[in-house]
Order: C-alpha cells, then structure tokens, then sequence
C-alpha cells in the first residue's frame, strides 16, 4: 500500500458501525479502529474490531461476541455506550468462528467458550488493557456468556445476559414450548430456517491468511460476508411467505395461520375436557 493510498482511506466513508459508535462519543479525535483476525488456540481467526482510545494508558473494556453482522448501536444500549466512551472504555466486537469474516464453521454453544477465553488472555495482555472485562449481549451471545461466566477465567468482571436460553429451553407462560424451536416436541420449520439460513453456511469466502494491517482493514470495512437474517425487512417477508405454505396446501407449522388454529384447537380441546369432567355422565370418559 502506498503513501498516497493510506492518504485515500483516511477519507473513504466510515462504516456503518464506526459511523455509530462516533455518534456516541468514540470520534476519530479521540478513539481509533483496529482491525484484527485474532488467532484461537486451534489456528481460527476470529475477525474482531478493536475501537479503543488513542492516548496511552490502560483502559477497562466492554466485549460483545456474536455470530451476527454488527453494524448500529440498537436504541436501548446507545445510553450505555454513551458513558462508557466517555470514561475511556474500550469496545471489543468480535464475530463468532464461522460468522461474517471469522473463519471455521458455526455452531451451538460449540467452541465459543474456549475462543472467549483465548479473547480474554489477549486482552489482558495489551498494552492499552487494564485487565478488567465487562461482557454484554442477548440471545445467543447471551448463552456464550453464562458459559464463559462459569469456567472462572480472572478477566470478567461483569456480564449482562439478555434472553438467555429461549432458543433451548421452556419460554414461561408456554408450557412445552421447548425454546424457540419446538412446539411440544414438533419442530417450527419457519424458526429453523430463520437461525440455519444464515448461519448453517460452510461454503463462505475467507481472508487470505497474509493479510493485515491496511489491507485487512479495507477488506472490514468494504465487505460482508454475512448473509440476510431475520432482521433484514425483505429477508423476513420472503422466509414467511416460503415457509407459510407447503407445495400441497397444507399450513406448516410456524405460520401465522397455524399458530391461529392451533389456539382453536387447543380451545375446542379444553371445552370439551371440561364437560367430559364435569357433566352427569363423566364416569364414562373417566378410567375406573
């Protein structure tokens, strides 16, 4: 890369991301980007965005690892973020192996807690770090994080996992749901698709393995290789309309139509439960 194009990259257009999180105080006076694939203990790089202060000193940091293409600040955490840039905090977003520009194939609760814990020795070990590590995410990086939290590793010193589990395990007030991808033992065709279409991916473009420092960063910031998800408007629309009828007519589950007759079902079933155990002639409904 020659003078006159680290020249130009100096004014191409900010990310989505950094354009974000310079809205919240971490602007280009004071915070720089780094750009790093961070090595885990079996050779995986792990893309990761370093935004960190540019005066020297020994700063705590917020992570926040997750298998889904990060590029705003949702409205609810702006506040938090907010005080956290303007007491110096740095932020550490890094892309689960197998997710956007990490290499490796992805997978549920698989190899995330030793590359958190790999993530975490080499925090502590810069120069700019003060040791002390505060961990933040919902849903699945939720999850990451209580796993993380129970193997004692001396960096974290918070956690905040949001809708931790509903993915596997009983949703309260929905009885037999078995997480977000059953329904009494059946699985949701429409929930499987929304989580496997983008992330069950394994044929994805990777970083040449020389690649670094300016040429790393211009490849960050230019490209993605994350696919749609569930928070794409037209991604959405076409996954219901794909997965609200069977090629014979049939309602799969997962729909809004099948969700509306299962209620009814489920009504007609508990009328009728009501007058075989309470009428005149229970007893012959009733095992002796």
């Amino acid at each position: 890369m020659t003078a006159a194009d680290a020249g130009r990259e100096e004014f191409l257009p900010p990310t989505a991301l950094e354009s974000a999180v310079r809205a919240l105080g971490a602007d280009t006076v004071r915070y720089r980007f780094d750009y790093v694939m961070l090595p885990m203990r079996d050779g995986v790089r792990l893309a990761t965005v370093v935004i960190r202060p540019r005066a020297e000193g020994r700063y705590p940091t917020f992570m926040v690892r997750t298998p889904y293409a990060v590029n705003s600040i949702p409205d609810q955490f702006k506040l938090m973020h907010t005080a956290q840039f303007k007491k110096n905090y740095v932020l550490i977003v890094q892309n689960e192996r197998g997710s956007e520009w990490s290499d490796g194939d992805f997978g549920f609760l698989t190899s995330t807690t030793p590359d958190a814990q790999d993530t975490l020795d080499w925090i502590s070990a810069q120069e700019w770090s003060n040791g002390e590590v505060g961990l933040h995410g919902c849903s699945s990086t939720a999850e990451n994080q209580l796993k993380l939290g129970a193997m004692g590793h001396p960096a974290p010193c918070a956690c905040v996992p949001m809708s931790s589990g509903a993915g596997i395990g009983d949703i309260p007030g929905a009885e037999g749901s078995n997480g977000c991808f059953f329904r009494g033992g059946v699985p949701m065709i429409k929930t499987w698709a929304l989580w496997h279409a983008p992330f069950g991916v394994r044929l994805r473009p990777k970083l040449p393995v020389n690649a670094e420092g300016d040429e790393l960063s211009r490849i960050f910031r230019r490209y993605s290789v994350a696919v749609p998800d569930f928070r794409d408007p037209e991604y959405a629309a076409a996954l219901d309309k794909a997965t609200r009828e069977a090629p014979s007519g049939e309602v799969l589950p997962g729909s809004a139509d099948h969700r509306r007759r299962n209620r009814a079902a489920r009504r007609i079933c508990s009328r009728t439960a009501r007058r075989m155990s309470s009428g005149p002639s229970a007893s012959r409904y009733m095992s002796p």
